[in-house]
Order: C-alpha cells, then structure tokens, then sequence
C-alpha cells in the first residue's frame, strides 16, 4: 500500500511537472473588447509558455459601426502592442520600438466593416530574482484624442504565465 501511495504521488509530482513547464499543449488566449464603434481584439499564440519561446501577438481594430471611424494623433502612433513581466509588469517590449515610425501610423481610418491589425512576436526572458514563475501582462493600446484635445490610451489586455523549468532543473 505505501509503494501505491509513493508512486501516486510520483506520477502527481511528474504530471505537475509537465503542465507546468507547457510540455504539454499550450492553447491560443484571445481577449475581445468593444465600446463606442471599435471593436479591440487582442489575441496571443500560447497562454502558458517557457523561457525562450516564441509568442506571436495579434492586435486588432475593427470599425463595428455604420460610419467611417477616424483617429489621428500627432505624437506617434494610434495602435501599439505592449509587453510586461514580472511583478511590476516593467516595460520589457513595444511594437512601436522595432516598427519604424511613418505618418501612416499616426492615423487610424476605418470604414463600416473594415479593420487594422498590428503583430509583433515577443520571447520570455529569465527572472533575476530567483523566481521560477513570472506573469507577462500583454496589451493592446489605442491611442484616441478627448474633445478636450488630450492624448488618451485605451488598453485591452490578458495575462500570460510564463514557467521557468530549466532553473528549477525539471
């Protein structure tokens, strides 16, 4: 009976093992947001994922509405992506920072129907804390003017878990 109990627990230990470090499949997340007529939709390529692994992030705006919907901003551009992880979600990548800027990025024109999407892939990178589990904080960021003339950013975002195996020798 002890040896039943000892390798139960074994197989509990070693199923743990691969769920947490994503050897096993890992699905899609999508998050999907709409206010006003635009529609955000924010969707990444794994939901769990290890040091090292490449997550493609897909930002989208559709126009749900029956008019033409316009967004223009002087300073830079009216889509983004943005990555953080770790405890503070300090800012680890931007789509706007390997994406040379060009005056087409700063307007946001949509007909009845129509959609603009912006990609970027991100890798995880190590904790230097000694951690063996970080979160990402992944978003979407649509930049709209207030009428009173100020620079406003709508986020739309998910979370991201991200498994540190190789430190923790598994």
């Amino acid at each position: 009976m002890k040896y039943k109990l000892f390798l139960l627990s074994v197989l509990l230990v070693v199923a743990a093992s691969l769920i947490s470090c994503n050897l096993l499949s890992s699905k899609p997340r999508r998050e999907v947001w709409g206010e006003g007529g635009l529609r955000r939709e924010l969707w990444v390529s794994q939901e769990r994922a290890s040091v090292g692994d490449s997550i493609d992030i897909v930002f989208t705006v559709k126009n749900v509405s029956d008019e033409t919907q316009v967004i223009e901003i002087d300073d830079g551009p009216v889509m983004d992506i943005v990555v953080g992880q770790g405890s503070s979600y300090q800012r680890e990548a931007w789509w706007s920072d390997v994406n040379e800027f060009t005056p087409e990025m700063s307007r946001l024109e949509l007909d009845p129907g129509e959609s603009r999407t912006i990609e970027m892939t991100w890798v995880p990178i190590g904790r230097t804390d000694g951690g063996n589990v970080s979160d990402a904080r992944v978003a979407g960021l649509l930049y709209t003017v207030t009428p009173r003339g100020e620079k406003e950013r709508i986020p739309i975002s998910l979370k991201i878990c991200v498994e540190m195996c190789d430190e923790i020798g598994i």
